[in-house]
């Protein structure tokens, strides 16, 4: 993570914005990148620092540069953290809207996840009474659908993991992965 690349993709997001969506999970992936390295960044500079004097001390020379970036760093990297609140707070309103979008399609989704687990046990792929070609045939279509049941339950997650919704979706998998 690169504090540059981190500054140039902490923006505002406007509500006409196209793609409102995208950019605002965008932007909160950094937000959520600085927040979970915060205190452990902050902790790296004087380390660093004890490095190059001792590093200095032993012949090890550097250059102004170098010494000046190292110096500036502590400063940079509060600034992108105060620059992550500012951010955070602005897309509040934004964020709240999505998360309530999300909730609706996590809730919607588990009429899907009955259904897929209502047409899982009514499939004969593991009763006997089949014949063996159709239980492999009943059983390879319903991997597909199961696969593709957690797919979008993943998509899901790491949605309400992003917008800090509370994780309704992981319950959704446990009843998916009762037909593996």
């Amino acid at each position: 993570m690169q504090m540059m690349e981190v500054n140039e993709g902490l923006r505002e997001v406007r509500q006409d914005s196209e793609n409102v969506s995208e950019e605002l999970k965008d932007v909160l992936g950094y937000i959520q990148k600085v927040r979970t390295r915060e205190k452990e960044v902050k902790t790296m500079f004087e380390p660093m620092r004890k490095t190059v004097k001792m590093l200095t001390k032993y012949g090890r020379p550097f250059s102004e540069e170098e010494t000046k970036s190292l110096n500036e760093a502590p400063q940079k990297w509060e600034s992108t953290c105060k620059k992550v609140d500012k951010v955070s707070e602005s897309i509040q309103k934004l964020q709240s809207a999505e998360m309530e979008n999300i909730k609706s399609r996590v809730r919607e989704y588990w009429e899907v996840v009955l259904q897929v687990r209502a047409d899982f046990l009514k499939q004969a792929a593991f009763v006997f009474e089949t014949e063996i070609e159709d239980a492999y045939e009943s059983m390879f279509e319903q991997n597909g659908i199961l696969m593709f049941t957690e797919k979008k339950i993943d998509e899901l997650t790491s949605e309400e993991l992003l917008f800090e919704c509370e994780n309704k979706s992981a319950a959704y998998k446990k009843k998916i992965e009762l037909c593996r």
